[in-house]
């Protein structure tokens, strides 16, 4: 995985139900990824950083909202995998 402290976590979901037509329902559990880089924005990421590692780009720039939990994931990813990042910020004044 990418970041260092990353899982892929699946949750069974049993019912009585699936039990009888012996089916089995596991969920993804993105939340539970990383507990910066969470949900899919670690899926997201992953193929940016890797791509600006191969050009030897300097860093990343990305765009978000002011509370935007995307930015600091992608300021966490860059750093872990030594870019620089930068950020757009949009919003109001």
């Amino acid at each position: 995985m990418l970041f260092p402290g990353s899982n892929i976590i699946t949750e069974n979901i049993p019912t009585e139900m699936f039990d009888q037509k012996q089916v089995s329902l596991s969920v993804l559990r993105l939340d539970l990824v990383h507990s910066v880089v969470s949900g899919n924005k670690l899926y997201k990421l992953h193929f940016f950083i890797k791509r600006a590692i191969e050009q030897s780009a300097a860093g990343i720039i990305t765009f978000g909202g002011a509370y935007s939990n995307h930015l600091v994931a992608t300021a966490f990813a860059c750093r872990e995998a030594g870019l620089k990042s930068f950020a757009i910020v949009r919003g109001e004044p």
